[in-house]
């Protein structure tokens, strides 16, 4: 039995967004087209997703002593997010710098700070909320030791584990045998496969066995998505938008599909959701703030089946 009680042990980064008509070369001075600040970081783009996916959302991180801090908290009260494992410590809240081409791909750099002393007794500490939850969302911008904490605790309590692999590091190998659904985007499934010159199904199989997982969700950008499991692969078509801005993108996706599968939803329900979600955030811009709610993504969907 589902309670719809979603985890999300991640990051807090203030995106200071850039726009430019390319990313500059080595030692190159590029005029830029555009900036603008949002609140980011994976964690809380994937809170807010499954948090205005219905979803009863708990977050554990940390942020800065900062004006930055401040305002993550305070977006945290607004979208009724249980903040209560969020601590606040002196060394600055994260930031990300993202640069976003004219049509709406994006490179960023993140510089973790304050992401970095989440610790693993900070997460036994968190260890009730871990054990409560029906799902626990995992990334990758902090430290891997804490995450794998996190992991343990979940697993061993029965709780889903679903990891966005993002971004790969040296140690995300010591996740293996400790998360039941991978959701990579292409690049990161091939940095994670012993054999990267696949298929997108090839590469899904291969994380599958050597992971020991449940499912492995690819996500394809505009190609939607695609599903491995122990019956197979198969395509989820993404919903056609035109894109502007593609920053948060995947962690809008991953968000609203712990929603969904915290709601009870059938997987290839769950997963067309978060298509659908994921696709209306990119024609707005920011990391946070573009999430659509619930009844905006439900209504997209059945307009979908219906046409």
């Amino acid at each position: 039995m589902t309670n719809g009680s979603v985890c999300v042990l991640g990051s807090f980064m203030m995106d200071l967004i850039t726009q430019a008509p390319r990313r500059p070369v080595s030692g190159e001075t590029l005029i830029g087209t555009g900036f603008s600040q949002h609140l980011g970081g994976k964690g809380l783009n994937q809170a807010v997703a499954a948090a205005r996916s219905g979803a009863r959302v708990r977050m554990i991180g940390a942020v800065g002593d900062d004006e930055y801090g401040d305002q993550f908290l305070q977006r945290l009260e607004h979208e009724r997010i249980d903040a209560a494992h969020v601590m606040t410590t002196p060394r600055g809240t994260g930031v990300g710098l993202p640069l976003v081409e004219p049509g709406g791909e994006n490179s960023i750099v993140v510089v973790p700070r304050a992401n970095l002393a989440v610790s693993p007794a900070d997460i036994r500490a968190a260890a009730p909320v871990l054990e409560a939850s029906d799902v626990v969302l995992l990334q990758q911008e902090l430290p891997i030791s804490t995450i794998c904490e996190a992991a343990r605790i979940a697993r061993a309590a029965d709780v889903t584990v679903m990891l966005n692999p993002a971004p790969v590091v040296d140690r995300t190998f010591e996740l293996r045998g400790l998360i039941d659904i991978l959701v990579p985007n292409e690049p990161e499934a091939r940095a994670l496969a012993s054999d990267s010159d696949g298929a997108p199904d090839a590469l899904g199989k291969t994380l599958l066995a050597e992971w020991g997982l449940d499912r492995v969700v690819l996500t394809l950008g505009s190609e939607g998505a695609l599903i491995v499991d122990d019956d197979g692969w198969r395509p989820v078509a993404a919903y056609p938008v035109a894109a502007v801005d593609t920053v948060g993108a995947g962690d809008v996706f991953c968000g609203s599909l712990a929603a969904g599968l915290a709601r009870g939803d059938l997987f290839s329900s769950a997963v067309r959701y978060a298509n659908v979600a994921a696709a209306v955030s990119v024609i707005r811009q920011g990391g946070a703030d573009p999430v659509p709610v619930f009844d905006e993504i439900t209504a997209l969907v059945e307009q979908g089946a219906d046409g």
